[in-house]
């Protein structure tokens, strides 16, 4: 990995495509979150090719408020994933590279919003609203932001 930081250019495609939790009967959330995760190595040119994704990544579930409720590194070996979680409060956002420490493509959509498998009209009445505009989330804990 420490190469993709002192010997190449690396730039990372990482997207939440969809997250979705269930209540579970001790009180606790069961979050699914499907990710995909690219990685690309670039010349001074401009000119990319993907290579092979072999590295942890964080990924991160939030509650109300942006309250952390999960965030770890986890292992992505492959394109297209689905990660499972339990965590003790409701989930409102989840997302892989969460405060976006890697160089990415698209930030934006490494976060995506949470919704209740079992559906019901809260959960409809959050996604009709509108998202707030924030900034990208940042981790005050980290040292490098890409020039963000």
């Amino acid at each position: 990995m420490l190469e993709d930081f002192f010997e190449n250019i690396t730039v990372y495609d990482n997207r939440a495509t969809s997250a979705s939790y269930e209540k579970l009967e001790d009180g606790r959330y069961a979050v699914r979150l499907n990710v995909e995760a690219k990685k690309y190595h670039a010349d001074g040119g401009g000119t990319e090719r993907e290579v092979a994704l072999a590295g942890e990544i964080d990924v991160g579930i939030f509650g109300e408020d942006d309250k952390v409720l999960y965030l770890e590194k986890r292992l992505m070996d492959g394109e297209a994933g689905v990660i499972e979680v339990i965590v003790d409060e409701e989930p409102h956002e989840a997302g892989i590279d969460p405060y976006n420490k890697l160089i990415d493509r698209n930030p934006e959509d490494n976060v995506t919003r949470v919704t209740s498998s079992s559906g019901g009209y809260q959960d409809a009445l959050r996604l009709a609203l509108p998202k707030p505009l924030r900034a990208v989330r940042r981790d005050p804990s980290a040292l490098l932001f890409h020039g963000r």
